[in-house]
C-alpha cells in the first residue's frame, strides 16, 4: 500500500480522527464507536486476525452500508465514497490500487469476505 494512508492513519490525532468521523451520520459513528470498543476488548498484547462473531456482526452492518446500490458487493465507487466520508487521503488511483489488491477474486467488486480480510488486515498490520 505504499506506507502512506497506513502511516496517515497511525499518525492521526484523537482530533483528526472525531473530526473524521463527525462527518459520517450518528448510525455509522455508532456502529463504528461499537466496533472499535470490541476490539479493544478483545486485543490482548498479540491480538489475533480474528473477529467475535459480534464484531463479524457489526462489520457486515458495515458493508450493507457501504454497499449503497444492494447488490450484494462493494463497487470501486461505493469504496471511493466512503474513503472520501472518512477523509481519508488518498488520490483515485491511490483508492484504486487498495481495491484492486483486495479484490481477490478480480471481478472488480468487494464480496463480504473480500471486505473482511481488508479491514482485519488493516486492523493488525504492523
Amino acid at each position: 500500500m505504499g506506507g502512506g494512508a497506513s502511516s496517515q492513519l497511525k499518525d492521526a490525532s484523537p482530533e483528526q480522527v472525531q473530526e473524521t468521523f463527525k462527518t459520517l451520520s450518528s448510525e455509522e459513528q455508532k456502529k463504528v464507536a461499537d466496533a472499535l470498543a470490541l476490539i479493544g476488548q478483545n486485543s490482548g498484547d498479540a491480538p489475533t486476525p480474528g473477529l467475535s462473531e459480534e464484531q463479524r456482526t457489526m462489520l457486515k452492518a458495515a458493508y450493507a452500508d457501504i454497499d449503497t446500490n444492494k447488490s450484494g458487493t462493494i463497487e470501486v465507487s461505493e469504496f471511493k465514497s466512503v474513503m472520501q466520508k472518512m477523509k481519508v487521503q488518498l488520490t483515485d488511483a491511490q483508492i484504486e490500487g487498495v481495491f484492486k489488491r483486495a479484490d481477490l477474486n478480480k471481478d472488480q467488486k468487494l464480496s463480504y469476505d473480500e471486505y473482511e480480510r481488508l479491514v482485519v488486515k488493516g486492523l493488525y498490520e504492523a
